[in-house]
């Protein structure tokens, strides 16, 4: 039986992690499946231990200067020839039965799927606990309601938590729209997120068939303290141009601006001093791209009251979102709209 889904791996100086991300290839439970190595220019010895794979499981190996994680991706991309392409961090490593269990799925579909949805485990290397992902029970609850759905009939799905390695993509799907990752910039998952659900139209959940999310392990862009973190401008300024150039209506931008909100609030808490000064007067233009009636539909959909709502002024307001380069008042604002958050669970209880 010829292989349905292909694996592909980007590496960069993942020597100390790559052997159990291989590994967890080697020991699926089935092994009907193909393995496309990118080596990014590694400058330490991941290439001679992916070669290593590659020559003794029959793996397919390329080698490219270094460009990036898209570009990596990209290239292992036009490589595949499976209808189905799942992406998987050097770093990561898959769960036993993971590709059992999305062949199974496949099996039982009449027709291709244009994503196949799985819920990762968080691994965390400070106190070597695993971890439930993060919007585990949101990710159940979408659905609980229909095993197969379209995406733009659930828009709940773009609040989910944006990683381009947590599904198993239909090829086809991705040629017809001529996906390629962003490359040059980090979070490279930003903006296939809004773009892959918007154009999507079938998405079945698997269970038991995502990979091992390693956290704290100092080489991830949640630990990154410089430039890297005004990547996330361009991110969202891409994703909201595609929204607008498209049509979306309110209540699906509203979407993309809280994780705006919620990325932003994040990557200026983790940032050095001059580059949250550079990252707010970049988030300064990037909220003034958002007419005001969306800003309005966005408190509507989520019910935030006055702090958020002066947050948001701040960041728009040419006089004051320099008040948020300073760490001290970031840290009393941002206090601030917690606690209106919580006192509003409260008071729905």
């Amino acid at each position: 039986m010829l292989p349905k889904v292909s694996v592909v791996v980007p590496i960069y100086n993942v020597e100390k992690y790559l052997r159990q991300c291989l590994d967890s290839l080697v020991y699926q439970t089935v092994q009907n499946f193909n393995v496309i190595l990118v080596n990014d220019g590694s400058t330490d010895h991941s290439a001679e231990i992916a070669q290593e794979y590659a020559t003794d499981h029959g793996y397919t190996y390329i080698y490219q200067e270094n460009a990036g994680l898209g570009a990596a991706r990209n290239t292992g991309l036009k490589n595949v020839n499976t209808p189905y392409v799942e992406f998987l961090d050097s770093d990561d490593w898959l769960m036993p039965s993971s590709v059992e269990n999305i062949l199974k799925v496949a099996k039982n579909e009449d027709d291709l799927v244009d994503i196949m949805f799985t819920t990762p485990v968080v691994y965390n290397m400070a106190n070597k606990q695993y971890e439930d992902w993060m919007d585990k029970y949101a990710v159940e609850s979408i659905f609980a309601q229909k095993h197969n759905t379209n995406p733009r009939n659930l828009i709940e799905m773009y609040a989910l938590e944006p990683n381009v390695n947590r599904s198993i993509w239909s090829v086809a799907f991705l040629k017809k729209y001529d996906f390629e990752f962003p490359v040059g910039v980090k979070w490279e998952d930003v903006y296939p997120h809004f773009y892959l659900f918007y154009h999507a139209r079938s998405c079945v959940y698997v269970k038991n068939a995502g990979f091992v999310y390693r956290i704290n392990s100092g080489g991830q862009i949640t630990s990154m303290s410089g430039s890297a973190r005004l990547d996330i401008i361009p991110a969202f300024e891409n994703s909201l141009r595609f929204a607008f150039e498209n049509h979306w209506n309110e209540h699906e931008i509203a979407y993309i601006i809280r994780m705006m909100e919620s990325f932003v609030r994040w990557s200026m808490g983790m940032s050095t001093k001059p580059v949250r000064r550079a990252l707010c007067a970049k988030v300064h233009v990037l909220f003034n791209m958002i007419p005001h009636g969306y800003l309005k539909a966005y408190y509507r959909e989520f019910g935030f009251g006055r702090a958020v709502k002066l947050y948001f002024y701040i960041l728009r307001s040419p006089l004051f979102y320099r008040l948020l380069s300073n760490r001290h008042m970031q840290e009393i604002g941002f206090g601030c709209i917690q606690k209106v958050k919580r006192l509003q669970v409260w008071r729905k209880r």
